[in-house]
């Protein structure tokens, strides 16, 4: 059955390389708008986030409808044909597959009885984009805007919507859930549903609830910059180490051992691009806190799950699926990044020192991705 996303695709010719440098470029537009009104001093806070809103729901509208039964979907969209076959099997009455992620396959069941692929598609951006909404909303009402956008250009937003879509799921859910710290009972909720959206969720729920007890930054980035040594001295030991153990879930070995490279990282090995790239909310987060004084409990909390998570995947770096765990730290990493410039002076001319973080974000998210386009 052709969609009317794919029909409007072949009117204008539009394949799924197109489709994304449009995306990016869209972006690119917005993020240049967005950072002169910055520097000029037009940009105000929004108490009233109709426009917000709106811009929310366009990015849902692109991830969910993009094409997904088109030739070049599974080079540009990663796993989504795979999803549709899943989808398809459950509307057939066929799936015959472990299910790890109960909420997952149960949602994907009832969808496959009630709606088509395209609002089967919708619906999964739909639990992507919207609980970042709520959550960037409860963090900062007045500049949800600028951590929404930024949050949007970093490196594995789009990866996390098209291709690793449960983890982009779970990971929103758990986002949230980190804003309820203050309402224990509806955080361990939204935390068990992350969980059984992707298992892997477990690993920075655990790390935020450990940090509920044991607060010293000071350790978690110590513990950090030991996971580089190890990771350095022993090589692919952690990963062998890791997929050891029996979590009750084969994927989580398979991404740990296999030896199928990802469309994200297309280079195996020890990432020095990738770990510059996590050492940055390393170095602002530990400013923010020894040397600007900003004593957010709900942040010092997000800084340590940030960094022990992020310690994890540089144990195991060199696994040709190491997005997935870099996964687990790096949608945190916008948030350490620019929270607290949203919340209080820090520097001089601060609004051009967020500009220049946004654009540097942005940047490193728009070469990486176009220079895979044109590969």
């Amino acid at each position: 059955m052709v969609t009317l996303t794919e029909k409007l695709l072949n009117v204008f010719n539009i394949q799924p390389q197109l489709y994304l440098i449009v995306y990016y470029h869209f972006l690119l537009v917005i993020v240049l708008v967005t950072i002169f009104r910055l520097i000029s001093g037009k940009y105000k806070p929004q108490s009233k986030p109709v426009g917000f809103f709106l811009f929310s729901f366009l990015i849902l509208i692109i991830i969910g409808l993009r094409p997904f039964n088109i030739p070049g979907v599974g080079r540009y969209f990663g796993d989504t044909v795979n999803y549709y076959n899943i989808f398809q099997q459950f509307a057939s009455g066929n799936y015959e597959r472990k299910i790890y992620d109960p909420a997952f396959y149960l949602l994907t069941r009832v969808c496959s009885n009630v709606m088509s692929g395209q609002l089967y598609f919708l619906t999964l951006a739909a639990l992507y984009i919207l609980p970042l909404y709520v959550a960037v909303r409860r963090l900062s009402q007045d500049y949800s805007f600028l951590l929404f956008l930024m949050i949007l250009t970093s490196f594995l937003f789009w990866a996390n919507g098209v291709n690793g879509i449960r983890i982009g799921i779970a990971t929103s859910l758990l986002l949230l859930a980190f804003t309820f710290r203050d309402k224990k009972w509806l955080l361990f909720l939204l935390m068990a549903l992350s969980v059984t959206f992707h298992k892997s969720a477990i690993l920075p729920a655990g790390a935020f609830v450990l940090g509920l007890f044991y607060r010293d930054s000071r350790g978690y980035i110590a513990f950090w910059f030991a996971s580089i040594v190890l990771s350095l001295l022993f090589g692919g030991f952690w990963e062998s180490f890791f997929a050891s153990f029996n979590v009750g879930d084969e994927r989580f070995s398979s991404y740990l051992t296999a030896e199928v490279n990802s469309e994200v990282f297309r280079h195996i090995g020890f990432r020095w691009d990738f770990l510059l790239y996590s050492f940055v909310p390393v170095v602002l987060g530990a400013y923010y806190i020894f040397r600007r004084g900003y004593s957010s409990e709900f942040y010092i909390n997000l800084f340590n799950t940030y960094l022990l998570a992020n310690s994890f995947w540089i144990l195991v770096i060199r696994s040709s699926f190491s997005n997935r765990f870099a996964s687990l730290s790096w949608f945190i990493l916008p948030i350490i990044i620019i929270l607290p410039l949203l919340k209080e002076d820090v520097w001089s001319k601060q609004w051009s020192k967020v500009s220049m973080i946004l654009f540097l974000n942005f940047a490193f998210t728009y070469f990486m991705q176009i220079n895979l386009l044109w590969k």
